[in-house]
């Protein structure tokens, strides 16, 4: 989805993707090792590209203070307690393109902030981040992702903002009892002396795990 992002950067259109799945699938995971990856693939071609990882459950409080949180993290420089929401998205995308600077940007837990701020105007923004530089040109955020537990949370957003979002989601289904009984086994084979857990240890753990919650 974003390699070829990597091929003319200073030409990337803005790209989003959502990943859904339930708890313990490994959502997080994925999104941090591919956005460390990417970051290095981007680096050896000269591409000055940063991933910025955002829990929204820890920074995500409001609209603003998460476009603050974005502006700390990406743009220092131009960072302002006095800016408005709209006022700080702009400045990020002035310093991004003043600087030839990129962002991939991964929003985890969208639905827990929507329920929580009620602020579907965020989706709406970030995702039309292209719009609201000078036309024909990218902004310098060349992906957005956003992980949510379900697609619950799209009752929550108006026409424009699904439209934006995209309908295509990436979904992670839960681990079933033989894949979580090979995960435990590869952990003990590197933790633990040979035979120093039962294999039937490692069946009863599978089997609660895999369990309904």
């Amino acid at each position: 989805i974003f390699r070829d992002s990597l091929k003319k950067p200073s030409e990337a259109r803005l790209r989003v993707v959502q990943i859904i799945g339930p708890v313990g699938t490994g959502k997080t995971c994925t999104v941090i090792r591919f956005g460390q990856r990417f970051e290095d693939d981007a680096h050896k071609l000269g591409v000055k590209l940063k991933h910025l990882y955002v829990n929204l459950k820890l920074h995500g409080g409001s609209r603003v203070l998460l476009y603050r949180y974005l502006v700390q993290r990406a743009a220092p420089p131009v960072f302002s307690t006095s800016l408005s929401a709209e006022e700080l998205i702009y400045q990020l995308l002035t310093y991004l393109q003043g600087k030839g600077e990129h962002l991939l940007i991964t929003l985890d837990e969208i639905d827990y902030f929507l329920r929580q701020s009620k602020e579907s105007r965020v989706i709406y923004d970030l995702t039309r981040l292209d719009e609201m530089v000078q036309p024909g040109e990218p902004c310098g955020v060349i992906g957005l992702i956003a992980t949510a537990r379900s697609k619950e949370f799209h009752t929550h957003l108006d026409r424009a903002e699904l439209s934006s979002l995209g309908r295509l989601p990436i979904e992670f289904k839960p681990y079933t009892e033989e894949q979580i009984y090979s995960i435990l086994q590869q952990r003990v084979d590197e933790a633990f002396q040979p035979r120093a857990v039962p294999q039937r240890v490692l069946e009863y753990v599978a089997d609660i795990t895999a369990g309904p919650v």
